[in-house]
């Protein structure tokens, strides 16, 4: 499981709202595709329209292309995350 923060490039995006959004909606039905398949857990946007963030269960090569794809209006972090459960398995084999 990966978390991906990422950060609005701001003064990358045309002023227009027309042309922003000609440039973010393939970003956005991208997204929504892959949450509605199970790809995505979870997608997160700040209200300021600045921050966002992805919990994803895709390989990191579909990361990097998907995270290109966006370059350069969006900045990403990509950070390898562990379950719950697996943080829990990592304390309890500490114990020992």
């Amino acid at each position: 499981m990966y978390l991906i923060m990422m950060e609005s490039v701001q003064s990358l995006w045309p002023k227009d709202p027309k042309e922003r959004m000609k440039i973010m909606t393939p970003m956005m039905e991208m997204g929504k595709k892959d949450l509605d398949s199970g790809e995505l857990k979870m997608i997160g946007m700040g209200p300021d329209g600045q921050n966002s963030f992805v919990v994803s269960n895709q390989d990191l090569k579909t990361i990097y292309t998907k995270t290109q794809f966006m370059a350069p209006y969006i900045k990403c972090k990509v950070m390898p995350m562990l379950s719950f459960d697996e943080a829990m398995d990592v304390m309890k084999e500490m114990q020992k």
